[in-house]
């Protein structure tokens, strides 16, 4: 991944820790952003926002989220920023999941196209993309070409400059599924 790359694919075998390398990124892209004085002044937008996606919305929340979730939970550092509640105990246990994060750094979560719909994206990450049916490999096609454009349109045309990045992220499933298509065509640029 360089600084001018709007897209990561990642692609492999299940539990390989392609999301787990996804949210390592995404967590460095917010402490990047966080570090700014105003960043919704510097890229002219009214949120900051980071978007979770994937084929279905339960999979977002259960595999995703709690991924996440669970390393602002385990660092003192992302408690301390995302002013996570903690329970104190035998068990450390989130009372309060909900991510308060400062300078209006919000998160979107989604499994359509419209979910990503006016919201300042920064950056997201897209899991389990590869699919074959027509039904399923639409979907993911009209969510991908959204938060992408999403991505280039409002930072890339406004501010030239792109702070944060797509992760598309799946085991491939198929040799003729969407995200295989999609990995051979970027190569091809």
């Amino acid at each position: 991944v360089n600084s001018d790359s709007i897209e990561w694919i990642l692609s492999g075998s299940i539990g390989s820790g392609k999301t787990f390398a996804a949210i390592q990124l995404l967590l460095y892209k917010i402490h990047t952003i966080l570090c700014l004085k105003d960043p919704c002044k510097y890229y002219e937008a009214q949120s900051i926002v980071f978007g979770f996606f994937s084929i279905h919305l339960n999979l977002v929340h259960s595999v995703e989220y709690n991924m996440f979730k669970n390393f602002l939970t385990n660092s003192p550092y992302w408690r301390k920023i995302a002013r996570l509640d903690i329970e104190e105990g035998n068990s450390q246990k989130v009372k309060k999941a909900i991510f308060n994060f400062p300078k209006n750094v919000q998160f979107a979560f989604g499994s359509r196209a419209v979910h990503s719909l006016g919201q300042d994206m920064v950056a997201g990450l897209m899991d389990e993309v590869a699919f074959s049916t027509s039904v399923e490999a639409k979907q993911i096609i009209e969510l991908y070409n959204s938060v992408k454009r999403r991505l280039e349109s409002r930072y890339l045309s406004t501010t030239g400059r792109m702070p944060g990045i797509l992760c598309v992220v799946s085991s491939a499933n198929h040799e003729e599924d969407w995200l295989d298509r999609h990995i051979k065509e970027s190569k091809e640029k």
